[in-house]
C-alpha cells in the first residue's frame, strides 16, 4: 500500500479522484498499470510526478512532452479544487443538514438531540459489549423512520441479514422495503474497505439518498498489519476521506472501536489492568464525539468520554436490550 500523505481539505478532491482510463484521451489501461506500479495511482500523484520530473512519466507512458503538458492541464482543470461563493456553500450546509435521532432516549438526550450530521462518531467498548447490536440499532431507527438509505461497512463479516430481519417484527410488512435500503458492503482487504468509501463518496455526491454510514469495525483492518508506519499512512488516508464525507456531503459517520485491557507486570492485581482504545493515539483525534459502552447483564450502559461541544454535566446513560433493538 502507498504512503498517503496528509491534505487539507482544499486538495482532498483531486487525491480521491483514482486514475481511470476515461479521465482522458491520453490514458489508457496500460499506462494507468504502469503508473500504478510506481505508485503512481491518483491524480494528485500524477500531478506530483510531472512537476517533479516530466521525463521520468515521459518514460513510463511513452507520451511526447506536448502530450504529458496537455494531460496535465486538463487534470489540473477537470479535477483541481475551484473557489466557492460563501454565502452558497452556507445555505447548502444549511438545507442538507440533519440531526438523526437513535431511538433511544436517554442517548439522544445525552448527545444533545442526536447525530448530528457533519460528525464523526466513535462507539467503543470491550469485545461482546453491544457494539455491533447498537449498530443494527441505529440503522433500523433510522430506516423506518425515513426514506434515506444506510451505508453498513462490515469488516467483521458477522453481519446478518437474517438477525436483522427480525429485529424488524413491529414492521413486518415493510421489512423488505426497508431491507433494500440498507447498503452492506463487506470487505476484507484495506483496499476494498478504501475502494468502497471512494465509491459511496461518488454515490453521494451524484444522488444525495443517505445521511448515515456505519464502519463496524475499524480495528479488524487495522490490526491487519503491525508496521507502524503503515497503519498511520492507513489511519490518515482513512481520517481524510471521512471528514471530505461528512463535511462535503453532510452526512454522519459512526464507527465502531475496540477497548483493550493491558496489564503493566502486576497479574496478580487485576485492579492494575488500564484501558486502551485500540486504533493508536492518531486515531483517537479523529472522531468528534466518542461514545464508551459497558455491558452489565441485559444492560448497557454508554458513557460519553469526548464530545465537540462542551461536556454536559451529566456524562452517562443507561440502556436495555430487546429483540427489536436497544430502548
Amino acid at each position: 500500500m502507498p504512503f498517503f500523505h496528509r491534505w487539507t481539505l482544499t486538495t482532498i478532491l483531486v487525491e480521491m479522484n483514482r486514475l481511470t482510463p476515461d479521465m482522458h484521451s491520453l490514458l489508457n489501461e496500460d499506462i494507468v498499470k504502469e503508473l500504478n506500479k510506481r505508485n503512481i495511482y491518483t491524480v494528485l500523484d500524477l500531478i506530483r510526478a510531472i512537476k517533479a520530473d516530466r521525463r521520468v512519466v515521459e518514460k513510463i507512458s511513452n507520451l511526447h512532452l506536448r502530450e504529458i503538458v496537455d494531460l496535465n492541464k486538463c487534470l489540473l482543470k477537470n479535477f483541481g479544487p475551484c473557489p466557492k461563493n460563501a454565502f452558497e456553500k452556507y445555505q447548502t450546509i444549511i438545507h442538507q443538514s440533519a440531526i438523526l435521532q437513535t431511538g433511544i432516549v436517554c442517548m439522544d438526550k445525552l448527545i444533545d438531540g442526536g447525530l448530528f450530521t457533519g460528525y464523526i462518531y466513535e462507539m467503543c467498548g470491550l469485545p461482546s459489549t453491544g457494539k455491533t447490536f447498537f449498530c443494527l440499532s441505529l440503522a433500523k431507527h433510522v430506516l423506518t423512520t425515513t426514506k434515506d438509505q444506510v451505508y453498513y461497512i462490515d469488516t467483521k463479516h458477522d453481519f446478518s441479514a437474517i438477525a436483522f430481519r427480525r429485529m424488524l417484527t413491529d414492521h413486518k410488512d415493510q421489512a423488505a422495503e426497508i431491507l433494500s435500503r440498507l447498503l452492506v458492503a463487506r470487505v476484507h482487504t484495506r483496499t476494498e474497505f478504501l475502494n468502497t468509501l471512494l465509491s459511496i463518496r461518488k454515490q453521494l455526491r451524484e444522488n444525495q439518498t443517505c445521511k448515515l454510514l456505519i464502519i463496524d469495525s475499524l480495528p479488524a483492518l487495522y490490526f491487519l498489519s503491525s508496521n507502524h508506519s503503515e497503519n498511520n499512512s492507513f489511519l490518515n488516508y482513512t481520517g481524510n476521506v471521512l471528514n471530505y464525507l461528512v463535511n462535503e456531503c453532510n452526512i454522519v459517520v459512526l464507527a465502531t472501536n475496540l477497548v483493550t485491557l493491558w496489564n503493566d507486570g502486576d497479574f496478580k492485581n487485576v485492579d492494575t489492568m488500564k484501558e486502551r482504545i485500540s486504533c493508536g493515539g492518531y486515531w483517537s483525534n479523529i472522531p468528534n464525539v466518542r461514545l464508551k459502552l459497558k455491558k452489565i447483564d441485559d444492560t448497557c450502559v454508554v458513557n460519553l468520554t469526548k464530545a465537540l461541544k462542551v461536556m454536559p454535566f451529566i456524562c452517562e446513560c443507561q440502556m436495555r436490550f430487546t429483540p427489536q433493538g436497544f430502548v
